[in-house]
């Protein structure tokens, strides 16, 4: 996997990542012409937070906003904008029985016991454009894995789509 892929991160969210990669020298998504908001167009203020809070927010949201709001005209020029996340500790249980079916006025009956099989990591991949998922469990969290999750699925996906970024 190259930096190549990798356009529009912030360099210290990927940096302990992609640490073995000498070619990261990614750049923040330009602001373009956006201006930062007034007062009155942040809406209802959080209890606690300022103004300044909110505008520093917005500042660093906004490159990725701006990248959702024109994934489609990305893709076409080949850049695909993605959103990965990875979901911690789910739970894999067996249940001990068998689920009943549904009777009138008496919903499914599950089983009150199961048999825990220990936890599961989920990596996921949302494609913004076109709203393809795509994911994978592994068994224990760690920088590797999701480094794999990206370059078996999300880079492989790239390679077939024959885009030229990730965003």
């Amino acid at each position: 996997m190259g930096c190549r892929w990798l356009v529009g991160v912030e360099p210290s969210s990927l940096a302990t990542l992609l640490r073995p990669l000498p070619c990261l020298k990614s750049r923040p998504a330009p602001l373009g012409a956006f201006s930062p908001p007034s007062s009155s167009a942040l809406g209802a203020p959080i209890a606690g937070s300022t103004s300044a809070d909110a505008e520093a927010f917005l500042l660093r949201a906004r490159p990725v906003l701006q990248l959702y709001e024109h994934a489609t005209v990305l893709l076409e020029q080949g850049i695909w904008v993605v959103w990965t996340d990875e979901k911690t500790s789910i739970q894999a249980r067996e249940a001990e029985q068998a689920p009943r079916p549904a009777e009138r006025s008496h919903p499914v009956y599950q089983s009150p016991r199961s048999h825990r099989r220990g936890a599961l990591h989920l990596m996921a991949a949302f494609s913004v454009a076109d709203g393809l998922v795509s994911g994978q469990c592994h068994p224990r969290k760690r920088k590797a894995s999701f480094r794999s999750f990206l370059e078996t699925v999300v880079v492989a996906e790239a390679h077939r789509r024959g885009v030229q970024k990730i965003a």
